[in-house]
């Protein structure tokens, strides 16, 4: 499908919610869709605590969210509500959103944490720092170590 003949242009199956995140972000997102062939953003809404992209293709905003958290630190979650049944084909048609949260800290950075010097190893599902006094190694949520980065990155 061409972007410049679709059918609606108001018409979308899935949301992209970024919350904190940079204009470096943002510029990506846009990049990744319009360098694909049948994606398209059909509306943008600037919210005071972020920006939510409508997009015409769920299988695409699912990838562009693994392309986010690959190519940037941050936090990712997709959840899919349902939305209607086709008419056609009596297949269940979901509505996918994607929440993309950029983290303010990298692999390798350095901040106070419950009073001691801690070093980012691994950030996933949590986050893995060092000690750097004692070498002592902790696992802390991406909440915990979000907030204790806010306050003093080293």
């Amino acid at each position: 499908m061409d972007k410049s003949k679709a059918p609606n242009p108001q018409y979308f199956e899935g949301m992209l919610q970024l919350r904190g995140n940079s204009d470096e972000v943002i510029s990506f997102i846009r990049h990744q869709a319009l360098k694909h062939p049948t994606a398209y953003i059909s509306k943008e809404k600037s919210l005071p605590e972020g920006v939510d992209f409508y997009f015409s293709d769920n299988k695409f905003l699912r990838a562009l969210g693994k392309k986010l958290k690959e190519s940037f630190t941050g936090e990712m979650k997709i959840s899919a509500t349902l939305h209607t049944k086709s008419r056609q084909s009596s297949k269940e048609l979901y509505r996918v959103t994607v929440l993309f949260r950029q983290l303010h800290f990298k692999k390798g950075d350095t901040f106070l944490f419950q009073g001691e010097k801690v070093e980012v190893l691994r950030i996933a599902n949590d986050v893995l720092v060092k000690n750097k006094k004692t070498g002592e190694k902790k696992h802390m949520s991406l909440q915990e170590a979000e907030k204790a980065s806010m306050r003093n990155i080293l």
